[in-house]
């Protein structure tokens, strides 16, 4: 048995070396073929969906900067929803749409439906080229809608995100730990995918999408279910594989920036990680299931990263939990910790110089990143393994309102999906 785990962990260990060599070696030496053509001449209509629950006067700074971006002001608007929050987060976004108007449509839900349909919602008040969804506390910089629009040059791409950032990469340890999480996954870890053309999730923080290739996906998406469970979160990841399989190309354009607020508690942070957490091993299942379509259809490299990785993350998971049996002390084996805190002043390195305004204070905070690793790879994996029954607003969430509330939602708007739900079937 202990030679077998220590196969799991030197596979894991060879596949990251591998992957982190290769990305390297691409940003560095073929930085170019990451690139896609960019046409800043475009200018297509844009509506930007702003997703809204708990956020308070953070919805409205978001949609500030959203209007300051340089994006003719006549060719994009902000269609923001508030999902029946607990706060005051409807009257900031009213107080918006006041401030800002013809430019901000203001809506609430009738009741509170999640954010899969509340996008889904807002996408019908939309009549654009471009939809670009976001999370409601982001903040853009004055480049982003053309930054990201400019990637639309070939019929094929479907799907382009952009680079997201800390807010408050210093408030404490917690937001320390998040940065280099951050950097990780949202910049880093893209480069080999952007090399195929084929991102296997581009984070619903920023994603812009031709209304199209929306459209044609959104019955899939009121659809899911996990065993006639809905599924209401973790719309981006579905998103994202099923234009693939659909034959569109998806993309992360580093230079299309945004910055959002990381969780400052733990149980906030805790809700963030088992909610992304539960959408990977979902989607994972969802991989094998329609294993048929990837072949041929998604690149070799988007089908590793949607099968091989996943299914090694979960092997080492299984790894993690017999290696204690045998040896207690395993999780403080010395080279394990050598090459933590080696990993981690090389990132700390590599972050202040290629995005400054991300450097952390404390660059021991990643040892607290390789501890969480950990845990994530193991108790949050299992358990959310045993819980895909359950959906909410992860760490927005306090609890969900299923009595209707009189607002300003057009009625007609949730029989709408009802009957389209009910159409694409299970």
């Amino acid at each position: 048995m202990e030679k077998f785990i220590m196969l799991v962990l030197a596979l894991r260990m060879i596949l990251s070396v591998a992957k982190y060599s290769w990305t390297i070696l691409l940003r560095i030496a073929h930085h170019k073929h990451t690139k896609v053509k960019q046409d800043f001449q475009l200018e297509p209509t844009v509506s930007i969906l702003l997703p809204c629950y708990n956020e308070g006067p953070d919805v409205y700074e978001s949609i500030q900067t959203i209007l300051e971006c340089d994006y003719p002001v006549d060719k994009f608007e902000v269609i923001a929803t508030d999902d029946c929050s607990k706060d005051d987060s409807f009257q900031w976004i009213q107080r918006a749409a006041a401030d800002f108007p013809g430019r901000v449509v203001a809506r609430q839900n009738a009741h509170n439906m999640g954010k899969s349909r509340t996008l889904i919602g807002a996408s019908h008040v939309s009549r654009s080229d471009i939809i670009i969804v976001i999370d409601s506390d982001c903040i853009f910089a004055k480049d982003t809608i053309r930054q990201l629009v400019s990637c639309f040059t070939n019929p094929k791409m479907g799907i382009v995100g952009g680079s997201v950032g800390v807010r408050n990469p210093n408030a404490n340890t917690l937001t320390q730990v998040q940065t280099f999480v951050y950097y990780l996954a949202f910049d880093l870890w893209k480069t080999m995918e952007n090399w195929t053309r084929s991102v296997t999730c581009v984070g619903g923080y920023l994603l812009a999408i031709r209304r199209t290739l929306f459209e044609e996906i959104e019955p899939r998406i009121l659809a899911r279910n996990w065993f006639g469970v809905e599924v209401v979160e973790g719309e981006d990841r579905y998103i994202t594989h099923h234009a693939l399989l659909l034959g569109y190309d998806t993309y992360i354009n580093t230079e299309a920036r945004c910055w959002t607020k990381a969780p400052e508690r733990y149980p906030q942070f805790f809700k963030q990680q088992y909610r992304w957490r539960k959408s990977g091993i979902r989607d994972l299942f969802l991989s094998y299931k329609l294993l048929w379509k990837h072949v041929g259809t998604v690149s070799p490299n988007g089908i590793y990263y949607y099968t091989i990785s996943p299914l090694t993350l979960l092997t080492f998971t299984l790894a993690l939990f017999i290696a204690p049996l045998f040896n207690p002390l395993f999780f403080l084996n010395p080279i394990t910790l050598v090459l933590t805190l080696a990993t981690g002043a090389i990132l700390h390195w590599v972050i202040g110089r290629s995005c400054p305004d991300q450097k952390v204070r404390n660059p021991l905070a990643f040892a607290l990143f390789g501890f969480w690793w950990v845990i994530n790879s193991f108790y949050l994996t299992v358990l959310c393994l045993l819980t895909f029954d359950f959906s909410d607003w992860g760490s927005r969430a306090q609890k969900r309102v299923k009595q209707p509330k009189p607002v300003l939602a057009t009625p007609p708007l949730d029989e709408a999906l009802v009957a389209a739900a009910s159409a694409a079937g299970d």
